[in-house]
Parts: structure tokens; C-alpha cells; sequence
């Protein structure tokens, strides 16, 4: 247990907590504020309040160059696009109106290296002096595109790598070449000079390929990474239902409380013959842990996006609360096909980001969310009401997100 404090709040002469101003304004709390509280034996967490903007995930596209094997693309019938350059000058007109400003993360569910107004679309997020991150595949990172985006000033670059060996990595990352991956992340870390870009690795993990979780890890020390993330596959087809290491039976899985530290994040699965022998391997490696960390992600009925104070923008303007309801797709949950209809709070191109982030209807499913009265779905062996995201037993409305997999641990995002 952490007994050393990172700072102290104090208790004025009325009895009340006051916290230093430096946090409060971090974290959103701001006169008029309401802060979720969860209260344990010997501590209270204090969360972000459902009003507090602090990421934004935008999608630059939809479109990727690869067809991957767990890509949602498989099943979904969503219309093709790109983002217009006006959608994005309206994201970014509305970001000052944030206080702090929030970060950006471009990803979404396309290749985000294949819009050709990338760089410009990092240069004009930055002038705004806001934290920017990337999630790719990497097969497109020329050495030119690599020194733009280092000479933009692109805080994070988080790369997608599921094998360690060429064979390995092009039977799930269908059409993408694994030395050509590592050529472009090693140029990408060698034309760093005096702006120290941070370089992740997400590795997508399936009864495939687990077994090369370990030397994953070692290669992405070696590309130069300072950041590690695990998630579980999303069988977006049945096929990929015998992929998944996650039973969702808490007597089979890893511990949820297990405690990383900041540059590595591990998602629940089952412990059993597949994943005992690279989960020991990691878990040998002491360097990457920190018995004194809180990974509050790996808790059950907790959405990484509403406690994030996340926000998710599709190419065409579109905003939700978060990546699995952008767009309407086909999944399977525990082997039954689970349909998940979008759902959006509003249009940039119709309204300006604060005014959609600050709507009723916005805070209202945030604040429905951070309660998490839902039915447990995912843990449900029955039930023909898991199968759409539209209600659930207890009567909830749509959206109903008991079985999202992402608020269970399940499945982790950058």
C-alpha cells in the first residue's frame, strides 16, 4: 500500500475539505461541482465530475490500408470517410473554451496515417498547446511523415503490434509486413532530436498469439517504448469467440486489483494454461511493476471514458460519449451476437463543442453512467435483452451498457 502522500489537502475552521488549487483545477472542481465519492474503510476516492472535459478522442477516418482479423469493419455497415478540414477547425475553435485544455487522441476505428491532412491536423492541435497522442499501425510512417510529425511536436505515438515474428504478426494483421513496421517505428525513434516523442505499443491479445506477450514486450523496449498496453480481442465475428481469453467468470480470471504502474496496462483475463506462462513472465519482471499504484480501471461497472472525462468525435462530425458508441456494430458476448447501436449527443457540425459537451442530455447519461446501475450482462449466461444495447432486465433505457466489455477491464484503449 502507498503510505506516502503525493500532497496534502487540509481541513478549514467550518469543517470543510479543501483541496489545493493547483489539483481542483486538474481535475474540474470547480465552485458548483459535483464530485462522485466512493467511500472504502480507511480512504475515499474522489472522482472527476460527469462535467469535467478532459480528453478527446477525434476519428480522421474510418478508412484503413490493412484488414486486420479482429477489425470491427467486419461486421459493421457504416458508411467510408474522411474528416473535413472544417469539422476539425470547429473541434479545435471549441477546445479554449476547456479549461484545463483537454487532450487529443486521433484514432477512432480507422488509420489515422492515412487522412492526408494528418500532420497539419497534429501542427494545428498543438498550437492550441494541448497534449496530442496517435494510434496507428505504423505501415504507413515514412521517414517523411515520421520527422513531420516529430517536428510537429506529436506528444505519444501508439503502435499496434501483435506478434513478434513476421508470421505471427501478418496472420492477424492481415496485408501489414512486420519488418516494415519495425523500420518505421526505429526511423520515427531515431529522428527524435531535442522533442522526446513518447512511443507505446498496444498489443491485442488472443489465444493466438498470447504466448508471444513476452517477447512483444521485450521488442518494444527495444523500438525504444516507454509505454505498454494489453487489451483482450473483441470477437467482432464468431470466429473470434475461440480467440478470447476472457471467460468472464471472476473465480478464472487475473486479479483486477493487480497494481501497474503508469507506463503499463494490463487488461482482466482468465489465468489458465494459455496465459499462465506469459503472465508469470511479465509478472517476473519487476521493473515494469509497481506494487504501489492504483489501477482504478481494473475495477468492475467503471466506463475508462465517462470517469476519463473522455468525449469521441467520428470523422463526420458525430460526438459520444465514448469509442464503442460511435458507430452501430455487430459483436459477440459470451458466443451470443450482440448488436450495438451508435449513440450520439449531438453534431459538430450543427453546434459547438461546449454547448453539445454541456447539454442535458450529454450530462445526464455521464451521470447514469458513473452510477452504473446496470444489469450485469456480461457476467449473464441468458437473457435475449443482452443481445441489443437498447434496455436491459432492470429497465434501463437506451443506452444500456451492461455489457460493455470496456467498463468490466476487458478491453483497454490508449
Amino acid at each position: 500500500m502507498k503510505l506516502k502522500p503525493d500532497s496534502y489537502a487540509h481541513v478549514d475552521n467550518d469543517g470543510r475539505l479543501v483541496i489545493p488549487q493547483e489539483i481542483a483545477f486538474r481535475y474540474g472542481y470547480k465552485p458548483g461541482a459535483v464530485v462522485p465519492l466512493n467511500q472504502a474503510e480507511q480512504n475515499i476516492t474522489l472522482r472527476l465530475p460527469p462535467t469535467h472535459l478532459k480528453k478527446v478522442y477525434i476519428e480522421p477516418t474510418n478508412r484503413c490500408n490493412l484488414a486486420c482479423r479482429m477489425c470491427i469493419r467486419r461486421t459493421w455497415d457504416e458508411p467510408l470517410g474522411r474528416m473535413a478540414q472544417n469539422i476539425l477547425k470547429r473541434i479545435l475553435e471549441g477546445l479554449p473554451d476547456f479549461s484545463p485544455t483537454p487532450s487529443i487522441v486521433f484514432g477512432g476505428f480507422g488509420e489515422p496515417l492515412s487522412h492526408p491532412d494528418i500532420v497539419e491536423m497534429v501542427k494545428e492541435a498543438k498550437h492550441l498547446k494541448a497534449q496530442v497522442e496517435l494510434i496507428t499501425n505504423a505501415t504507413l510512417l515514412s521517414e517523411d511523415l515520421a520527422r513531420s510529425l516529430v517536428a510537429a511536436r506529436l506528444d505519444a505515438l501508439w503502435v499496434s503490434i501483435e506478434g513478434a515474428k513476421t508470421a505471427s504478426y501478418a496472420d492477424v494483421r492481415l496485408g501489414g509486413e512486420l519488418t516494415t513496421v519495425l523500420d518505421n517505428i526505429r526511423r520515427f525513434r531515431d529522428s527524435r532530436q531535442a522533442y522526446r516523442t513518447d512511443i507505446g505499443v498496444v498489443f491485442v491479445a488472443m489465444k493466438r498469439n498470447v504466448h508471444e506477450l513476452p517477447a512483444v514486450m521485450q521488442l518494444a523496449k527495444d523500438l525504444g517504448a516507454n509505454r505498454f498496453l494489453v487489451t483482450n480481442v473483441l470477437p467482432y465475428t464468431e470466429e473470434l469467440c475461440a480467440e478470447t481469453l476472457y471467460t468472464c467468470e471472476p473465480i478464472h480470471e487475473t486479479n483486477p486489483f493487480l497494481n501497474l504502474n503508469n507506463s503499463f496496462e494490463l487488461c482482466k483475463m482468465d489465468f489458465n494454461e494459455a496465459t499462465s506462462t506469459p503472465l508469470q513472465t511479465i509478472i517476473r519482471h519487476a521493473s515494469i511493476l509497481n506494487d504501489t499504484a492504483t489501477n482504478a480501471s481494473m475495477m468492475q461497472n467503471y466506463c475508462p471514458f465517462i470517469e476519463g472525462g473522455s468525449v469521441a468525435i467520428c470523422w463526420d462530425g458525430r460526438v459520444s460519449p465514448c469509442l464503442p458508441l460511435m458507430h452501430t456494430h455487430t459483436s459477440f458476448l459470451r458466443d451470443r451476437k450482440r448488436l450495438t447501436k451508435c449513440f450520439h449527443v449531438g453534431s459538430i457540425a450543427d453546434q459547438g463543442l461546449k454547448e453539445i459537451w454541456n447539454s442535458a442530455v450529454n450530462i445526464a447519461f455521464r451521470r447514469r453512467i458513473q452510477a452504473f446501475i446496470f444489469a450485469s450482462c456480461t457476467s449473464c449466461k441468458g437473457c435475449e435483452l443482452a443481445e441489443k444495447n437498447e434496455t436491459d432486465c432492470l429497465g434501463n433505457g437506451f443506452p444500456a451498457c451492461g455489457g460493455c466489455l470496456w467498463a468490466q477491464g476487458y478491453i483497454r484503449c490508449p
